[in-house]
């Protein structure tokens, strides 16, 4: 697959999203509402990216599931490994430093195979490192996208909506104790399956034929996403559903008419979508460490400089870990001509 700047943006724009988010939020009790739909909008739009990708790399036809996974394990997994066991070595250093991470071994085990567990002394169920829920999804959308292989991409597409879309209707009219059911029949899912469907119109060449109307829709999910916010629930189209919608227009609009106007942007204005896994998974520490050491200074300074510092730290990831290692484990695994395509396909949730 070529890569398409339009999505490179989408990713840069994505992990920005959640670093302001978190940077805003951190030493508050709750969240803002707005705060909060920020960092759901960058989670989401790492999710609708990921469905397109997924099908873009892909193709048309049948593919090998086998190949496919050991391409997103290695892909996701090496970096995610190394946060996360930082985060359980750092919560049992250092266990002030943190907000509600505790260290389990039981609990690190099951983050590492991506697993979804109640975080120990809550009913919250995330990992060791609270940023990986999003990537429990990820595997598990990687997953069921490479059960359904040996159908083309449109079949493909249709089974995919069909096994989200009823696991989201069972997990609405029914009360799962065990993590795992309640975890994976949450509606997160359904943004996977819209960046699927996007991907379809990609590889058919249609996507100029919607712009007109995902441009309409982009406008639509903004307003609803502010009335939601600020003036009234909105029935049937509620707050997540806004945000998904919007998403979904936007990567649609990135990966067509954006896109024609790469070439009008400079070369490092992507790194941001390069380094966007890095980014993600890094920058909670040094928005952790800022608040942690200036705790005297003005709150709007604090959040200029953890949102400052937590993009930094994304980047400092990407070039001294996350590519290094990245490169290294798939030498290691894949032959030459695998190696090149993992490397230009990645997952759009890193």
């Amino acid at each position: 697959m070529n890569r398409i700047d339009g999505l490179q943006w989408g990713r840069g724009i994505a992990a920005v999203l959640v670093v302001l988010c978190h940077a805003i939020a951190h030493p508050l009790p709750s969240q803002p509402e707005l705060t909060w739909t920020i960092g759901v909008a960058g989670v989401t739009l790492f999710f609708v990216l990921s469905g397109f990708i997924m099908v873009v790399t892909t193709g048309h036809g049948r593919f090998s599931p086998g190949a496919f996974m050991t391409r997103r394990i290695l892909r996701v997994v090496p970096l995610y490994y190394v946060m996360s066991i930082l985060a359980a070595v750092l919560a049992l250093a250092l266990p002030s430093a943190f907000k509600g991470t505790v260290f389990d071994i039981g609990h690190l085990v099951k983050s590492l195979l991506f697993i979804p567990a109640e975080r120990p002394g809550s009913d919250e169920i995330v990992p060791v490192l609270k940023l990986g829920w999003t990537l429990n999804f990820e595997m598990y959308f990687y997953l069921i996208f490479a059960g359904f292989a040996w159908l083309d991409a449109r079949q493909r597409a249709l089974a995919v909506t069909l096994f989200f879309g009823a696991s989201v209707v069972i997990g609405a009219l029914t009360h799962f104790e065990s993590p795992v059911l309640e975890f994976y029949t949450r509606r997160d899912t359904l943004a996977f399956v819209a960046g699927v469907w996007i991907g379809i119109l990609h590889i058919n060449d249609r996507l100029s034929n919607w712009e007109p109307l995902a441009l309409a829709g982009l406008v639509a999910g903004f307003a609803l996403v502010m009335v939601n916010i600020y003036l009234v629930d909105v029935p049937l189209i509620d707050l997540v559903s806004s945000v998904t919608l919007f998403c979904a227009c936007a990567v649609l609009l990135l990966a067509g008419r954006v896109n024609r106007y790469a070439d009008r942007v400079p070369r490092w204005f992507l790194l941001s979508g390069d380094a966007s896994y890095s980014i993600y998974l890094a920058h909670i520490f040094a928005i952790g460490a800022v608040y942690f050491a200036l705790s005297g200074l003005p709150y709007l300074v604090q959040i200029v400089v953890a949102f400052t510092a937590g993009t930094a730290a994304g980047f400092f990831v990407y070039f001294a870990i996350e590519r290094p290692l990245t490169r290294a484990a798939q030498r290691a695994v894949l032959r030459p001509g695998r190696r090149a395509a993992a490397h230009v396909s990645p997952g759009a949730a890193e």
